[in-house]
This record gives C-alpha cells, sequence and structure tokens, in this order.
C-alpha cells in the first residue's frame, strides 16, 4: 500500500495550519484543499499555504456554493449572511467526493470544540459528521481526544496519544504549538469570510432577495465601491483608482457601464432586476460624486448591450444613502 493521504479543510486560520502539520508529522501526506468563492477568495490562503511550504490544491466551488448553500441554507444563516453550518457540511461532502474516487484517505478540519457557537459545537460537529455521511473519516485532531475515535486512529495512520484535547476560544495552545511547529505566518482568528461582514453582508442581502437566481459575479461586483439600492437597480460607483479598475475588469452583459467624460469621476456599474435596464436611474447619484461644483453640466458615457451614448446631466445634491 502506498503514502497514507489527507485532505486538510484549509482557510489559513492558525487551526487549520496546525491540523496539516499535526497529521504531517504522524508520516500522513496532507494536502490542504483550498476552496474558493467570492464569499472567501483563496489568495491569502495560497499565501499561506505557500509560505509555510504546504502542499495544496485550490478548488472553486462558486456556482455550486450559491444553489446549494447561500441561496437557502437548511440551518439557516448565522449573525449575518453566513450559512456556517451548511457551508462546513457542504465542504466536507465536496472532499467526501474525492475521497470516494480514491484520490485521500480521510479528512482532516483545524475544528475546535466549542470555539464558534454556531457551526463548532459537540452537537453541531457529531451533526455534521452524521449528515455527511463521513463520521468516520473526518480527523479533528486539535480536538481528538475529546471525540469519538476515527478512521484515521483506528487504523493506526494517525496515533491519538499525539493528537490534542483542546476546546474553547482561548488561542494560547494553538499559539505554542505554531512556535513548537515553527509556522512562519498565519492569519488572525476572525476568518476572512465576507459573509460575516456586516457592510458586505446588507448588500449580499438585496442580491438574494431581490435577483433569481443570483450570479456570483453579483457578489464579486459589490465588494466595490459605494453601493446604492434606487429603484430597481443596484448602482455601484468606485471610490478611487482600484474601485474603476476593478468595475471595468467584470463581465456582466446586462449591466449598464458609466464613465465621466468632461471631468474625473467614478466608473460605476447599473444592474437591474426587473426586465430592461433603466440607464437615468444612475445619472444623478454619479453626476454626484463627479468633481465641479453644484450646478455643473456632468456628461457621462453610459454604455449599454454594446451601445454607447452621452448624455449632460446637473450636478445636484441629492440624498442617497449606499447600502
Amino acid at each position: 500500500m502506498g503514502s497514507i493521504r489527507a485532505a486538510i479543510l484549509f482557510s489559513g486560520g492558525l487551526d487549520s495550519l496546525l491540523a496539516y502539520r499535526i497529521v504531517e508529522k504522524q508520516g500522513v501526506e496532507a494536502i490542504a484543499i483550498i476552496f474558493a468563492t467570492p464569499f472567501f477568495p483563496p489568495d491569502k490562503a495560497i499565501h499561506l499555504a505557500e509560505v509555510n511550504s504546504l502542499k495544496f490544491r485550490v478548488i472553486d466551488i462558486s456556482d455550486t456554493y450559491l444553489k446549494e448553500v447561500l441561496i437557502s441554507p437548511e440551518h439557516g444563516y448565522g449573525k449575518r449572511v453566513n450559512p456556517c453550518i451548511d457551508c462546513h457540511l457542504f465542504m466536507i461532502r465536496a472532499v467526501g467526493r474525492l475521497i470516494d474516487r480514491g484520490e485521500f484517505d480521510f479528512l482532516v478540519t483545524g475544528e475546535v470544540v466549542g470555539q464558534r457557537p454556531m457551526s463548532q459545537t459537540m452537537r453541531a460537529i457529531k451533526d455534521i459528521g452524521v449528515k455527511s455521511g463521513l463520521e468516520d473519516l473526518v480527523l479533528r485532531p486539535l480536538s481528538a481526544k475529546l471525540l469519538d475515535e476515527t478512521l484515521a486512529e483506528k487504523n493506526d495512520w494517525v496515533k491519538r496519544e499525539d493528537l490534542f484535547a483542546i476546546e474553547g476560544r482561548s488561542r494560547a495552545v494553538q499559539i505554542e504549538l505554531a512556535d513548537k511547529y515553527g509556522l512562519k505566518e498565519y492569519s488572525s482568528p476572525a476568518g476572512g469570510c465576507l459573509l460575516t461582514d456586516p457592510g458586505f453582508s446588507r448588500r449580499a442581502r438585496v442580491i438574494l432577495d431581490h435577483f433569481t437566481p443570483p450570479e456570483a459575479i453579483y457578489f464579486e461586483a459589490v465588494k466595490w465601491g459605494r453601493v446604492f439600492h434606487i429603484g430597481t437597480s443596484l448602482i455601484i460607483i468606485g471610490r478611487n483608482k482600484r474601485d474603476n479598475n476593478m468595475l471595468r475588469s467584470l463581465i456582466i452583459p446586462e449591466a449598464v457601464f458609466f464613465e465621466t467624460i468632461n471631468v474625473p469621476g467614478p466608473d460605476a456599474l447599473l444592474i437591474s432586476y426587473e426586465g430592461e435596464a433603466d440607464p437615468s436611474a444612475c445619472f444623478p447619484v454619479l453626476a454626484r460624486y463627479a468633481d465641479g461644483p453644484t450646478g455643473a453640466d456632468i456628461v457621462l458615457e453610459y454604455t449599454y448591450k454594446g451601445v454607447s451614448k452621452n448624455v449632460s446631466v446637473k450636478k445636484k445634491r441629492i440624498k442617497a444613502d449606499p447600502i
């Protein structure tokens, strides 16, 4: 038999880094699995895998994640629009399919009993194991001694005595282990999921409420600039050069793209959720953020379905609050 291979659910956080190191030190071939969606981009996790010399694989799950997790999570949302339990269950099942194909022998996570109130309680951990159908295949090395033995321990792929019994929200033990295992860098405990961010979650809620079906590119768009919900449209207005460049790079066939012509100003996108887009909805708010005094004529160019037109709009003081 060849070497035993473990897939590590990897976020770049301290716990998932430690989980990788713990099984690697026991002679298991560890591969960090980095899932990518608009809500947790892979860049930071890739950087941390590279700087800590980890083997890794990136898997983009954007489209299936929207359909199977975010739109209608079985276990509901957390404080924001974060479907933490369904998200974790989805990822475990995704790795389960890799195990079924013979690519890995078992799955490892960095979960710590009692660390997160929604997805890492003892009950949630056991529930996820049962519902995923992988209960015996998921090893949680940081809290393994608090949990039932898994297949990896029963088969002596890892030694239970070299695993841990960490629980609760304190990171003191993990920080000591980070020094022991020589970790060079790791991300903060807060995590990097945008669905837990108050500002982004408000924008995501509008998309979920009004677009059927919501597309991954819409969530990507509302990461940038000021976002307004006006009438039947979302309007996204760049705040700086970086925002403008990102908005220009997005390919959304049904969106209207705006730019100012005669004065410096922001670029913008309008995405309608009800039939034909109405470019005029964007005119007042875009003119509001263009350079020039109140009353100035602002020339806007807008492009819709490949056709560009110019319009002159008076800059006015208007009340329009970003989401």
